[in-house]
């Protein structure tokens, strides 16, 4: 089917060539270029007696707006603010010499480029398309790359570009494939989106864009769309949108771009814009999302994909940690005070870049963000456990007091969702279990997980800390906490969940050499 489909589209750019559709076919390559190289393009005006267009159908533009280099610009090599002339053509006879011709017009005059792409219908073979570059290369220093008919095909066959090749070549939509494994309402909102020219300036559309776009970037079919989420989502992030909208958008498109392009280099003026901005925020929710961009920009740092500097991620903690402590130290209400609290503690655990090179220890990651989706990455942490950097965190033995502050703070708010704190303590469970008041503070939050979520909730997070510490090879520790799980699976309906969980028991004590206890257990396995 994506043969065939590539097929009817280069079928259709053969007829804009046999029709002279030269007009038809600028528009289209300017609105692909636009889709998979860069967003920063000018159409070139003016007649020919005015100087024309210079050889230029349509180049960038000079922005200060980071991330305007697309998924394939960037393959090429391109940067934001590198200058990029685009040639197109239908000419089908001498196209060796009209492409140089191009080049040569478009760099006599006008801004410098460091790249030029060319378009063009008919088919030119791979190494003629490689000596045209060699020739530019060696006479301007300027790299050329060209797409041919067979190329353009390509890149239009694709769900995230197919909408192109339906406007300006008129294909049916019937002629692309459905995707594999989409959901009918994703697909419905994407062709609505696509074709609607209305403004997107309110929550209703923030809520609309960022479901889709949530989709996308948490799953491996909706990754190539992307892009155009973010496009349709980005006059949200205009000045002139409303404070907590502008944040929300903000919010989501940097998460967007760390989950699901890998990398934050595009977004780290928003990264920057949205952690000052929460730095002299009074509200705890904003500060919880700064805190959550800091801890993904410091993972990105370890990944090489971000430009922010060690230095200016460990500035960024001190700042809103101190913000943090002023704000409690105003006794706000109970419910801000645990959201501050779970703040503070997350920022206490971030690994500490300042002792990084100092002492011997490395942060550097060698599997890129994308490798797994969010689910994949989680799923992974689940069953194999989670192995921890050796690079100290900011101030663990801070982020247990915070803890326990939080603990006395949780009668007072007894609708706060200790979930939160209970799954917090559980994911860094070999990072804590040798802090003294860890096991205290595990039986706090799982007394209250049992009674917001139920006994079966506080179970599965005792089950997962045990896990975590079996793998680390902590089976005395971890016995501990499998045994709170059996306590709370007690019950007719968990009796699958509690043969499992005495099993991993008998396992245990088998571990530690204990095997009248392990034969108890077992036994008592088979008997339940």
């Amino acid at each position: 089917m994506v043969e065939q489909t590539r097929a009817e589209i280069r079928f259709a750019l053969n007829q804009l060539a046999a029709r002279n559709g030269q007009h038809e076919f600028e528009t289209l390559s300017r609105m692909l270029a636009r889709a998979t190289v860069t967003r920063s393009l000018l159409p070139a005006t003016g007649p020919v007696a005015a100087g024309g267009d210079q050889g230029r159908d349509f180049e960038t533009y000079h922005t200060e707006m980071a991330g305007q280099t697309q998924r394939l610009g960037r393959e090429l090599g391109m940067r934001d603010g590198d200058g990029v002339s685009f040639t197109c053509t239908l000419q089908q006879d001498n196209i060796g010499s009209k492409i140089r011709g191009d080049v040569e017009s478009a760099l006599a005059d006008g801004t410098a480029v460091r790249f030029i792409l060319a378009y063009c219908e008919v088919n030119i073979p791979v190494a003629r398309r490689h000596d045209l570059q060699r020739q530019v290369l060696d006479k301007h220093g300027v790299h050329l790359e060209i797409f041919d008919g067979n190329g353009i095909a390509e890149l239009l066959a694709h769900h995230a570009t197919f909408w192109i090749a339906e406007q300006y070549l008129h294909l049916p939509a019937r002629a692309l494939p459905p995707p594999p494994d989409r959901p009918g309402w994703y697909e419905a909102d994407l062709a609505r989106w696509r074709t609607t020219t209305e403004p997107v300036l309110s929550w209703g559309h923030y809520v609309d864009l960022t479901g889709c776009l949530r989709y996308a970037y948490l799953t491996r079919e909706g990754r190539e769309d992307i892009p155009f989420w973010l496009e349709r989502l980005a006059p949200l992030l205009d000045e002139h949108a409303p404070g907590l909208l502008r944040h929300a958008a903000r919010h989501q498109t940097i998460i967007a771009h760390h989950l699901g392009l890998g990398s934050m280099r595009p977004v780290d003026h928003l990264t920057a814009a949205e952690i000052d901005s929460a730095a002299t925020s009074t509200d705890p929710n904003l500060i919880a999302d700064a805190v959550v961009i800091l801890l993904l920009t410091c993972a990105a740092r370890a990944r090489g994909e971000t430009s922010h500097t060690a230095g200016r991620i460990m500035e960024w903690n001190r700042t809103l940690t101190a913000r943090i402590d002023e704000l409690l130290a105003g006794h706000p209400y109970p419910g801000e005070t645990c959201s501050l609290l779970e703040s503070l503690a997350a920022l206490k655990m971030q690994p500490d870049l300042d002792q990084v090179g100092t002492d011997g220890h490395q942060y550097q990651s060698e599997d890129a963000t994308t490798d797994f989706t969010l689910n994949e990455r989680l799923q992974a942490i689940a069953e194999n456990g989670l192995a921890p950097f050796d690079v100290p965190s900011v101030d663990r033995s801070g982020a247990m007091d915070a803890f326990a502050r939080l603990a006395e703070t949780l009668p007072d708010a007894p609708l706060y969702p200790a979930e939160h704190a209970s799954r917090f303590l559980t994911v860094h469970t070999p990072l804590l279990v040798d802090e003294p008041q860890f096991d205290a503070l595990v039986d706090v939050f799982d007394r209250q997980l049992a009674v917001s979520m139920g006994g079966d909730a506080a179970a599965d997070k005792a089950l997962d800390r045990a896990n975590a510490l079996f793998k680390a090879d902590r089976w005395l520790d971890g016995l501990r906490h499998l045994h709170r799980a059996r306590l709370s699976l007690f019950h007719g309906e968990a009796g699958a969940r509690l043969v499992e969980a005495t099993l991993a028991t008998a396992e245990a004590y088998q571990r530690l050499r204990l095997y009248a206890a392990a034969k108890y257990y077992g036994l008592v396995a088979a008997a339940l």
